[in-house]
């Protein structure tokens, strides 16, 4: 656990899930509570998957960020963040840094040469904030979904 200004930066628990639900929909990701306690309780179990949240003074869960290792044939081992997000409220005020600086630290622990983030092209205000911590841009590509009938 890390605690920097009376905030705190922990390992997430599976009574944060209301409070990641919540945050997550602030971000246009309509994530149903039961869902994703069964997606935390996975990763939380997992040595491969990581994910921390900050809290605020009062203890409450105000971001939270999840990166996992990725192994592929044709680029190797590396961490990659899948999902980060801070309330509107806190936004600016250095939580997020200290979550990238979490997932740095643990990527590293891990023997991880690269870290990778994705963005959405219309969200200018993270590719500043990527930009600002040392992430460069690698390519530009387009993502394809089919939806195969399970696990929505």
């Amino acid at each position: 656990m890390m605690t920097q200004n009376t905030r705190t930066i922990r390992e997430a628990l599976i009574g944060d899930v209301k409070s990641i639900s919540g945050l997550s929909r602030e971000l246009g990701y309509p994530a149903p509570e039961g869902q994703t306690q069964a997606r935390l309780e996975t990763m939380i179990r997992s040595r491969s998957h990581v994910v921390y949240v900050g809290c605020d003074r009062a203890g409450e869960v105000r971001a939270w960020i999840h990166a996992h290792e990725c192994l592929t044939l044709q680029s190797g081992a590396f961490g990659e963040i899948s999902g980060f997000v801070v309330s509107k409220a806190l936004r600016g005020q250095g939580m997020g840094k200290q979550l990238l600086k979490a997932v740095e630290r643990w990527a590293g622990q891990r023997g991880l040469p690269k870290l990778r983030v994705r963005t959405q092209v219309h969200r200018r205000d993270a590719q500043a904030f990527y930009r600002g911590r040392g992430f460069e841009v690698s390519k530009e590509q387009y993502v394809f979904d089919k939806f195969l009938g399970r696990g929505r």
